[in-house]
C-alpha cells in the first residue's frame, strides 16, 4: 500500500490466506473438489472433458471453459496444446523455513541477500511474522547444481548473530517461473492465468498479486463471453490483450532487466547498490 509520504506491505499466513479465498468461493457458488488432481484434459465438440481423480478414482467434468491456474507445472495448458512448460533457466529454486527465535533486525521490516556465493540468481529473504519469528528462505537460479536448501542452510550456519537459537517450525519448497509470459494464454474454451501463464514478477518472483490479478481480468472476460455464448479463441484473445495492457507489458520489460542483473558481478551489483 503506497500513500505520499510511506509505502505499507502486510504478511499474510498463507495457509489461512488459501482456505480463506476457498470459503469465500463456496459461499458464491463454487463447488471445492478438495484432494482432487487434474489428470486429463480432452476436447469434445464445444465442451473440455476434465479428466479429475479423487482418491484414486477418476471422473469426468463436462466445461465449456477451463481456467487453467494450476501453478508454475501447469499440465493443464499443455493438455490444451498451448506451450507452458518451464526450461530450467526460466525458473528460481526455492526453499524457507519458518523459524522461531530469530534475532531481527525490525520487525516491521523486511531483509534481503544478495550475493553469487549467497543466492547465485537470486536472495535470500527475512520476512518477521512477529517479534521472534520469520520465514526465511531462498531462491536461486533453476540450473544450479546446488539445491535451493543447501545454500539456505549455509547461509543460516554462516549468520549465528540472527539464528544462534533460532529452530525451524515448518519447511516448505518449489519452484517460481521467471521468465517471460507464455506468449499465447488462451485457446477455445480456456484461459490460462497466474503462476501457469509465468505471470509473475520476473525480479522478485512475486506473484500472489499478479495471479490475482490475471483471475479477476479473466473473470471480467468470460462473463462477458458467457452473455454472448461464445468461448472461441478470437473471443477468448482478449484476456491476453486486457491482461497485456494492463499487466504484461511492463513485466516483459522487467524480465528484460533481470537478464541484464543476471550478467553483474558482485563488485557490479555493490557498485549500483551504492
Amino acid at each position: 500500500i503506497v500513500t505520499q509520504d510511506k509505502a505499507q506491505g502486510y504478511i499474510v499466513e498463507r495457509k489461512i490466506f488459501d482456505k480463506y479465498l476457498a470459503i469465500r468461493a463456496a459461499k458464491a457458488g463454487a463447488k471445492v473438489a478438495v484432494k482432487t488432481t487434474a489428470i486429463g484434459l480432452e476436447r469434445d465438440g464445444d465442451y473440455w472433458n476434465v479428466i479429475a481423480e479423487f482418491l484414486g478414482e477418476e471422473y469426468v467434468i463436462k466445461a465449456k471453459v477451463v481456467i487453467a491456474a494450476d501453478g508454475v507445472e501447469s499440465n493443464i495448458a499443455e493438455y490444451a496444446g498451448l506451450k507452458a512448460k518451464k526450461k530450467p533457466l526460466e525458473i528460481c529454486s526455492c526453499a524457507e523455513y519458518e523459524m522461531v527465535n530469530v534475532k531481527l533486525l525490525d520487525k516491521n521490516m523486511m531483509e534481503f541477500y544478495f550475493g553469487n556465493e549467497v543466492a547465485p540468481g537470486g536472495y535470500v529473504w527475512i520476512f518477521p511474522k512477529s517479534k521472534t519469528s520469520a520465514n526465511v528462505g531462498i531462491g536461486i537460479k533453476g540450473d544450479d547444481p546446488k539445491t535451493a536448501k543447501e545454500y539456505l542452510d549455509k547461509f543460516i550456519e554462516e549468520h549465528q548473530e540472527i539464528f544462534k537459537n533460532a529452530y525451524p517450525i515448518e519447511i516448505n519448497s518449489g519452484v517460481v517461473p521467471v521468465g517471460e509470459p507464455i506468449e499465447k494464454p488462451y485457446g477455445n474454451g480456456i484461459v490460462v492465468i497466474g503462476d501457469a501463464a509465468r505471470m509473475v514478477n520476473p525480479i522478485h518472483g512475486g506473484g500472489i498479486g499478479l495471479a490475482l490479478e490475471s483471475g479477476k481480468i479473466a473473470a471480467e472476460i468470460l462473463a462477458k463471453a458467457k452473455e454472448k455464448g461464445d468461448f472461441s479463441e478470437e473471443t477468448l484473445k482478449e484476456f491476453k490483450d486486457a491482461w497485456f495492457k494492463h499487466r504484461g507489458e511492463k513485466l516483459i520489460k522487467i524480465w528484460k532487466a533481470r537478464r541484464f542483473f543476471e550478467q553483474l558481478s558482485d563488485d557490479d551489483f555493490e557498485k549500483l547498490a551504492d
